[in-house]
């Protein structure tokens, strides 16, 4: 089907990323909590990205993973960590929605 990654795909997608991001020390298990959490949207073309050049899209991030799953109530400071982890990926041309909220968990130090 056009427009859906299998479980598989999605990881390689993923893996690959993060090895061309250079991430150290990953959890397995916490990106793994990752993408879980995400559930279905992690197959689908659309949910499974983070449009950074979209304003409503990262308040979307902050208010759904920076606030509710990281505790980070101070808005201001939420931002700045999804401008970081954006800034972080520009120059991937897809920016995997588990990746990007990793990146943001092990940015903050959770």
């Amino acid at each position: 089907m056009a427009g859906k990654m299998t479980k598989i795909d999605a990881m390689q997608n993923y893996l690959k990323q993060m090895q061309k991001l250079k991430v150290k020390d990953m959890s397995a298990a916490e990106f793994g909590a990752i993408v879980d959490m995400l559930g279905a949207a992690n197959y689908q073309a659309d949910a499974s990205l983070v449009a950074t050049k979209d304003a409503a899209e990262l308040e979307g991030v902050y208010t759904r993973f920076v606030a509710d799953e990281l505790k980070i109530s101070d808005k201001a400071a939420g931002m700045k960590l999804v401008k970081k982890v954006a800034l972080k990926m520009k120059n991937e041309k897809r920016k995997y929605r588990a990746v990007f909220y990793y990146l943001l968990k092990q940015t903050a130090g959770k």
